[in-house]
């Protein structure tokens, strides 16, 4: 009975050491980002983390096709794109695809939610609507993207 525990209690403290971290942006940046403004002629798509599950666990980004970054728990990208069709993807233990059709002037969330798969963290990416979105976000803190966003 003793020995389940103790493997456990070891577990919960490699999880608690192991904390995953991601470059962040100057939280004059994570601030902007945060008032959820539309930009003339774009879409702007929020992929976000905000789940304090799988804090060893990094999760890397695609858009259409190129790599973004990394996401941690309670993390996000703030994506100023053309708008149009997009393709996101998410990758862990396996692949979460995502298709979606943004408009100009408009915002859009994207929520990447860690799923315990059986031979690892996996991800489902989902589109979410304001509320939901805009909530996800302010918990987090937002990530710097390795190709050139806005």
């Amino acid at each position: 009975m003793k020995k389940p525990l103790n493997v456990l209690l070891v577990l919960y403290l490699f999880f608690l050491a192991g904390c995953a971290t991601v470059p962040l942006t100057a939280p004059r940046l994570d601030s902007e980002a945060k008032k959820f403004s539309p930009v003339p002629g774009k879409s702007v798509i929020y992929i976000f983390r905000d789940e304090i599950i799988g804090t060893a666990v990094f999760m890397t980004v695609f858009f259409d096709g190129k790599i973004i970054g990394q996401t941690a728990p309670q993390t996000y990208f703030a994506l100023t794109v053309d708008p149009g069709k997009h393709q996101i993807m998410s990758q862990g233990i396996s692949i979460s695809v995502l298709d979606i059709n943004t408009e100009a002037e408009k915002i859009y969330y994207v929520w990447q939610e860690m799923k315990m798969e059986f031979l690892g963290p996996g991800s489902l990416l989902q589109l979410t609507d304001k509320k939901r979105g805009q909530a996800g976000v302010k918990a987090s803190k937002r990530a710097v993207p390795i190709a050139p966003f806005r």
